[in-house]
């Protein structure tokens, strides 16, 4: 993290990140700008915030060269949301580079736990970042050409 999260304390910086988001917000794509500085989707509480979500499933889907076409790269995050009442699905196209890190140092609930925040910020190679960190250390950072974001809700049915 390199605005949101404070490296003293851990502590949550909004104003922080929109300050920086500010001064790369008209270089990112539509969809991703407007995901990045929607404060639902950062706020402690609510259906639609990322804080509390737990992951679902991460999917890597890769396409093979072929021809004169390159190999390229997708990425599916599916969350539960906080108040599970939803699912939130995220897809990272033209990815470039990610990493996964998780311990289950929680167990419990849920192997990864909540995620605690995320950012949206440019790469040096002017790529879009999404990193996100979970309570009990888990990491997870996707570089892309961009990404987007789709709220499924969830029938009484189908709350788990």
């Amino acid at each position: 993290m390199k605005y949101i999260l404070s490296e003293e304390d851990d502590v949550i910086q909004f104003g922080k990140y929109l300050d920086a988001l500010a001064k790369y917000r008209d270089q990112l794509p539509d969809e991703v700008a407007q995901f990045a500085e929607d404060e639902s989707r950062f706020c402690l509480q609510g259906g639609g915030t990322l804080h509390d979500a737990w992951i679902e499933t991460i999917t890597v889907r890769e396409k093979r060269a072929a021809g004169d076409d390159a190999s390229s790269c997708e990425i599916e995050l599916v969350l539960l949301g906080p108040l599970h009442d939803r699912r939130i699905q995220l897809r990272y196209l033209g990815v470039k580079a990610y990493t996964v890190d998780g311990r289950g140092e929680n167990g419990f609930q849920a192997f990864h736990g909540d995620i605690h925040t995320h950012e949206v910020r440019l790469s040096d190679d002017g790529l879009v970042v999404h990193e996100i960190v979970g309570v009990d250390e888990f990491r997870i950072q996707v570089e892309c050409r961009t990404f987007t974001v789709m709220d499924e809700m969830l029938g009484d049915d189908l709350l788990q």
